[in-house]
């Protein structure tokens, strides 16, 4: 999981226009295996 993973989760947050909930998002992360597979 890298950098590029975040930032696209990030930009699909503000075009949703959501509030960024800095647990959700970490949740969200995490809900993704190593090769960036829903695990959720």
């Amino acid at each position: 999981m890298g950098s590029d993973h975040l930032q696209a989760v990030l930009a699909q947050r503000r075009e949703e226009g959501a509030v960024i909930n800095p647990v959700l998002l970490l949740h969200q992360l995490m809900s993704f295996d190593s090769d960036g597979r829903k695990l959720l």
